[in-house]
């Protein structure tokens, strides 16, 4: 969807998908960064899932809203084989997408003022994340920050530990907005209007919905 109001201009992206190509997710990136350079308001509104391709792309935009019931994240990379989706095989070229996919994912949240950690750990098994207290702010901490707080001893209070070893995070709504991943929650379109800040008077135009495989 798009909307614009007066002089300025929304691009809206209502996503609720399971993931989808790696070349169609890189096209969708650059074009959501132009946009956004060329000063177009890029918001997500997930409605209700964002996994895999769909997170970076939600990551991608400059505001995300989710559908209350919505979740985002799981985004380790796959292949189709025999028996449907699975990892990929080779473990080799596994670690290679999986490395450029993290920074991807932490550079596209840290874009934008949200957790590069957290992000890292929805596509990577092996990244860890941590809430923790420190100088009266609560804030998550990767592995290494974490690590570097305890060698120097510094005063902390672990509050959560958000993703482990072997686990992607897949966050609820609800969790994203605490962990300021999201925006807000919007359960329809008049309360992404709102919580956008796009008045009654915007035109909105649907566009035609496409699929990636």
């Amino acid at each position: 969807r798009t909307a614009h109001s007066g002089d300025a201009r929304t691009l809206v992206l209502e996503i609720d998908t399971p993931g989808g190509a790696l070349d169609v997710l890189w096209v969708l990136q650059r074009q959501l960064y132009e946009a956004e350079s060329s000063g177009i308001e890029t918001v997500a509104w997930i409605n209700r899932h964002a996994t895999s391709a769909g997170a970076l792309v939600s990551l991608a935009c400059k505001r995300i809203y989710m559908h209350s019931g919505g979740t985002i994240g799981s985004a380790l990379p796959v292949v189709v084989g025999a028996e449907g989706l699975m990892p990929i095989p080779d473990a080799t070229v596994r670690e290679k997408e999986i490395s450029f996919l993290r920074s991807q994912f932490a550079a596209a949240a840290e874009k934008h003022g949200r957790n590069p950690a957290l992000a890292a750990a929805m596509v990577d098994p092996d990244a860890e994340a941590r809430l923790i207290k420190v100088d009266g702010e609560a804030r998550v901490v990767g592995a290494g920050e974490y690590d570097a707080l305890r060698q120097e001893g510094r005063d902390f209070s672990l509050l959560d530990t958000l993703a482990v070893k072997g686990k992607l995070v897949n966050l609820t709504a609800r969790r994203a907005v605490e962990l300021r991943m999201a925006d807000a929650l919007a359960d329809d379109a008049p309360a992404l209007m709102e919580r956008a800040g796009l008045n009654a008077t915007a035109v909105v135009g649907p566009l035609e919905k496409s699929r990636s495989e």
